[in-house]
């Protein structure tokens, strides 16, 4: 019996030759680095994601890699450092309802990889009175419509209208992939940086040492 094209090309494993971003453009928006940022004034890597239960992730755009299964297209992850969530300790929500989170604070170090389509942008601003603390902004991309929705409610919740373009993550009972199926995606910031496969093959080694 004759296995599927897709079957047979993960059975194989990915191509050593894996590329490295800085920038990348999706869902009407520019994401960059945060080593990018650093030397801007503009900011461009703050990240937002819908995980199960509804719950929301704050955090920050850390690396962009391609790699490619045989002749798939190419996948494209966003490595991220995501903040502490827990209120109190790692999230915050004032009198005048804006949310800061604790950026020295983090959490899903063993889980940073997303997909760009389940992301959108949003930026961060110093809190002058705590340091190590910042505010969400939440933002909409520019020349984007929303088309009128009737609303059973008086008003709507802003939140619940930011969101509501975002993919939920796949939680790990969800095996249906669908970001081969985004086509509004544009990469054409630089051919990137390739990274090198002696580097690949040191890091398996120690990642093998570790577990």
């Amino acid at each position: 019996m004759a296995l599927p094209e897709e079957v047979t090309c993960l059975a194989r494993g990915p191509k050593h030759d894996v590329v490295s971003y800085q920038a990348f453009f999706t869902n009407g928006y520019k994401f960059e680095t945060k080593s990018m940022d650093i030397s801007r004034v503009t900011q461009n890597s703050g990240v937002v994601t819908i995980g199960d239960h509804e719950n929301i992730f704050y955090g920050v755009l850390q690396n962009i890699i391609e790699f490619q299964f045989g002749t798939m297209p190419p996948i494209v992850l966003f490595k991220c450092k995501w903040y502490d969530m827990n209120v109190g300790v790692g999230l915050l929500v004032d009198e005048f309802k804006l949310t800061s989170a604790n950026t020295t604070r983090s959490t899903f170090e063993d889980e940073p990889f997303i997909f760009p389509s389940q992301v959108q942008q949003v930026y961060y601003s110093d809190d002058p009175l705590k340091l190590g603390w910042s505010v969400f902004c939440q933002w909409k991309p520019r020349d984007t419509f929303e088309v009128p929705i009737n609303e059973t409610q008086d008003e709507e919740n802003e939140d619940a209208t930011f969101f509501r373009g975002i993919e939920p993550t796949m939680s790990s009972g969800d095996l249906e992939a669908s970001d081969n199926d985004v086509s509004w995606v544009r990469r054409e910031l630089g051919i990137g940086t390739r990274i090198d496969d002696d580097l690949l093959t040191v890091a398996k080694k120690k990642n093998k040492k570790t577990t």
